[in-house]
């Protein structure tokens, strides 16, 4: 009987013809060699499920089928359900990553065994591989930037805490490219989502982080390619569905789905008061009256810390979410469990 592989590498592929020469070159380099490689084509017409049989003939651990393309959600699916590994790297086609990331990421997964997910830093790149004009874009998003002094630090953050910063800002997982789970996240958290638009990992990200835990590398081992045709990710359609108040409903879905998993974590977050505030649009939270509410709440019912609860509330009019005390609490919380590699 064959031995399972330790990961499972998931390629959805759908005309990305242009840069799967430069992806499968980035599973070639790994320094980690015990993976399999499932390929899904939705029957390109550029030549990709020519490369991909190429590889196939060349690599006796890669896999491939096609079915009719049904979107990006849908494919994960379908490719997750044939995996056997013990943790999942889903690899977007038109992306790449550092040869160290598979070694990397399983080393912290198997040597912190309380954890679901792995992350690593990510390198956000342009069309033809060039870095992002704005610099380290990704370490000034929202989510990251309330992270900012813990970006460059090896670091556990417990769940549901990427629960909260996703509701409070955006997904922390803004790539799945940068993540590695075990294989038992998805057995618990189900698939991914297809009704809601390409917000679908946000959805999953959400459901999976208030009852996974996070373990972090800082070391850049992934790239997340923007603004090239084709692209899975849309901006126009992110704006339409947030407007249209889609985040909303995808928060009190994904409460909801862990109401059956977990009682205690949701009632921690439903008591949170997290949930009740974000009806309102993710581009208007800076404007909120009701931010405050949100942070009390996290404070109140997550942390029980009193002194900062009087902090906030003797300050209401000039904090922000990223106020210098509320962060210090975060990072202190995150400092107890800081690791050592």
């Amino acid at each position: 009987m064959d031995k399972k592989p330790r990961v499972s590498i998931c390629v959805p592929v759908y005309n990305t013809g242009k840069y799967l020469d430069e992806r499968i070159e980035s599973f070639e380099a790994q320094t980690f060699s015990d993976y399999e490689i499932i390929f899904l084509d939705g029957f390109s017409n550029d030549g990709s499920w020519e490369k991909i049989c190429d590889y196939q003939s060349r690599d006796k651990r890669v896999q491939s089928f096609q079915l009719p393309p049904k979107g990006v959600y849908d494919a994960f699916n379908k490719v997750i359900e044939k995996a056997s590994g013990e943790y999942i790297y889903l690899a977007t086609s038109d992306d790449t990553a550092e040869p160290e990331l598979l070694e990397e990421l399983v080393g912290l997964l198997d040597k912190h065994s309380d954890c679901g997910i792995a992350q690593c830093s990510l390198q956000m790149i342009g069309p033809e591989g060039e870095k992002d004009p704005r610099g380290d874009y990704w370490e000034i998003r929202e989510g990251m930037k309330f992270l900012s002094d813990w970006l460059p630090k090896y670091h556990k953050r417990p769940a549901p805490y990427d629960c909260f910063i996703g509701l409070l800002f955006n997904t922390i997982y803004t790539s799945m490219t940068q993540i590695l789970m075990r294989k038992e996240v998805f057995d618990k958290v189900g698939n991914f989502p297809e009704t809601y638009g390409s917000f679908g990992d946000h959805f999953w990200h959400l459901k999976a982080s208030m009852l996974f835990s996070c373990v972090y590398s800082p070391r850049k081992l992934a790239t997340w390619r923007k603004y090239h045709d084709g692209q899975a990710s849309d901006p126009h359609k992110h704006f339409n569905f947030r407007k249209n108040g889609g985040r909303y409903q995808m928060a009190m879905d994904a409460l909801e789905a862990v109401k059956e998993l977990d009682i205690e974590t949701y009632n921690l977050l439903h008591n949170s008061i997290l949930h009740k505030y974000y009806l309102m649009d993710s581009y208007k939270l800076k404007y909120n009256k009701n931010l405050l509410s949100k942070l009390q709440g996290f404070l109140y019912y997550y942390a029980k810390d009193k002194e900062l609860l009087s902090y906030i509330m003797k300050n209401k009019r000039n904090l922000s979410p990223i106020d210098p005390t509320f962060q210090k609490f975060v990072h202190d919380e995150i400092s107890r469990l800081s690791i050592d590699t």
